[in-house]
Parts: C-alpha cells; structure tokens; sequence
C-alpha cells in the first residue's frame, strides 16, 4: 500500500524546516498524527528513527519510520512500514 500527501505552503523552505523536520513539532501541525514514541530531540537526520501513531480511516496505526534522505531547507523523505500486531 502506498499513502503519499502533497501539501503547498506559502513560505520559505528555510522557515518550514524546524517544522518539518523536528517529530517533536509534527502535533502542532499535523492533522493525522496522534502520538509519538520517544521521539529524538532536535532535527532529524539521515539514519533517525521515527515511531507515530497516525489516524487511518477509523483506526489509529503505529508506524515506524526511517530518515533516507534529510537535506535541510530542501528534503526530507521516510520511508514508513505498518507495524501490526503480530507482524514484525
């Protein structure tokens, strides 16, 4: 399954950024997000780990995430699977 959101925002990169890429900032921003786990202090770089738990349709999943690219100001790419229960 392939979930991808598109979001236009009238402001500079270099101001969206701490935003963007600090999870900690996502619940101020982000309508589908409703926790995170443990997540790391600062901006996120390549290699970091995220763990959300996000709204999908009538159910809340915990996904994990992992940083493939993080450029500042420019890109930010994850890739997410779907943790279920007893799927690993």
């Amino acid at each position: 399954m392939r979930l991808a959101e598109k979001v236009i925002i009238a402001a500079s990169p270099a101001l969206i950024w701490p935003w963007l890429a600090d999870p900690a900032r996502w619940l101020e921003w982000h309508p589908k997000l409703r926790q995170l786990e443990n997540p790391k202090p600062g901006l996120l770089v390549k290699g970091d780990q995220v763990i959300a738990h996000f709204a999908l349709g009538q159910q809340t999943r915990r996904m994990e995430g992992m940083v493939d690219l993080a450029t500042p100001a420019r890109e930010l790419r994850l890739q997410w699977s779907l943790n279920r229960p007893g799927h690993r």
